[in-house]
């Protein structure tokens, strides 16, 4: 007896719902990845247009050095003023070379960056400056940190300049104990010598104290000073003037026999003064007048005006019998 075929209406109607179920779900995973596409296209054209905003500098690899290291400054100081991810700096920066440049790029990416490795944007730098900083002036750069002191510069000054350098020389800063040290060595003397004390620290603790430090000194340099005072019975407390008297150099002083002239004594230093001598008015140049004095009294010589004889009383001229 042959076998019957039968139709189970409830097999049926379960295998088509699946079916439907299925379509379904195909469909609404076709609808999420273009959502996904067309946001990760909004969200990248929103980054480019944010990014070309400040007018990012263009690279083309035929300029001097220190344009290449002007590149990678002014790239960095975007990123961190727009706090990019790795992979949005990578993004950018490749967006902005051109020519020599973006050649030497397509040919290294793979080899910076090997399929299935983490975008770190330090590495890329790294490469770049292999390429485009000669070394040359990588010595120049890293003799420069070697004796980076902080001098005339502000504590976040010398901070900028010491982190700017510090990658050209990275064997110097392995360690972060390396760095540290030599951080703080390169601190104006009167800040790392209030630093010693606190023993080792960590590069920003040292940086942080010695902002610190650095603004009491700032402090201490512009605080007004009171001034000193005296009592006055008449004015109460008054300022002590503590300024010199001026000196005038033409006001004549007198000083024994002699008047002083700016410091000289008349008609004793000068062998070409101008001054006639007060003893017999006549005009030399020695220390000494040779003229033997008169009496200014009677003319005689051999006393003065004092024990002149003209001068005596008379009971001494006709001493009574």
């Amino acid at each position: 007896m042959a076998g019957a075929t039968t139709n189970d209406p409830r097999a049926d109607g379960i295998l088509e719902a699946l079916t439907q179920v299925g379509v379904l779900m195909a469909q609404q995973a076709q609808q999420q990845a273009a959502v996904n596409v067309g946001g990760g296209e909004r969200r990248t054209q929103g980054l480019v247009e944010q990014f070309l905003r400040l007018k990012p500098p263009k690279f083309t690899g035929t300029g001097k050095p220190e344009e290449a290291e002007q590149w990678i400054k002014e790239m960095e100081k975007i990123f961190r003023l727009l706090n990019y991810t790795e992979v949005d700096k990578m993004t950018l920066a490749e967006y902005q070379m051109d020519g020599n440049a973006m050649y030497w790029w397509q040919a290294m990416k793979d080899a910076i960056f090997p399929t299935g490795s983490v975008i770190v944007w330090e590495n890329f730098v790294t490469a770049f400056y292999k390429k485009y900083f000669s070394s040359c002036a990588r010595d120049r750069k890293l003799t420069e940190f070697v004796e980076l002191k902080q001098g005339e510069r502000t504590v976040d000054e010398y901070e900028a300049k010491f982190s700017e350098l510090s990658r050209f020389a990275p064997r110097l800063v392995e360690h972060a104990e390396d760095k540290a040290k030599r951080f703080l060595k390169g601190l104006k003397p009167e800040i790392w010598k209030q630093l010693a004390p606190f023993g080792p620290m960590t590069y920003r603790e040292i940086y942080s104290k010695a902002q610190y430090v650095e603004q009491e000194m700032i402090g201490d340099e512009i605080e007004p000073k009171a001034p000193v005072t005296q009592d006055n019975e008449k004015y109460g407390k008054r300022p002590i003037q503590l300024s010199r008297p001026q000196f005038n150099p033409n006001k004549r002083r007198f000083d024994g026999n002699f008047y002083r002239l700016g410091g000289v004594r008349i008609g004793e230093r000068k062998s070409n003064s101008n001054e006639a001598c007060r003893r017999c008015g006549k005009f030399h140049g020695s220390t000494q007048c040779l003229v033997e004095r008169k009496c200014f009294g009677c003319g005689q010589v051999g006393h003065i005006v004092r024990d002149c004889p003209r001068n005596m009383p008379l009971t001494r001229a006709f001493p009574s019998q």
